[in-house]
């Protein structure tokens, strides 16, 4: 990559970054601390694993709450 080409990229990464919320700068860094580090050799064996921290407490309880509500759908229809 060039130095003119790097220089883009880095510019384009501040602007998005700039017009974010605070909670979303925080993902952002959390997920960018996630892959620089690679949180020691469990992400290296389970390269999901490096993700894991990038999904906030309400998003996991929205994406659990979706799966339980789709699981009592089958159940429902299992049984009729």
């Amino acid at each position: 990559m060039t130095c003119r080409m790097q220089a883009n990229l880095e510019k384009r990464i501040s602007d998005s970054v700039s017009r974010l919320n605070i909670s979303q700068k925080r993902r952002i860094l959390s997920f960018i601390e996630t892959i620089s580090t690679g949180h020691g050799s469990k992400t290296k064996k389970n390269p999901l694993l490096q993700f894991a921290c990038a999904i906030s407490t309400g998003d996991l309880k929205l994406m659990e709450d979706a799966i339980n509500e789709s699981c009592e759908n089958i159940e429902e229809l299992r049984f009729e």
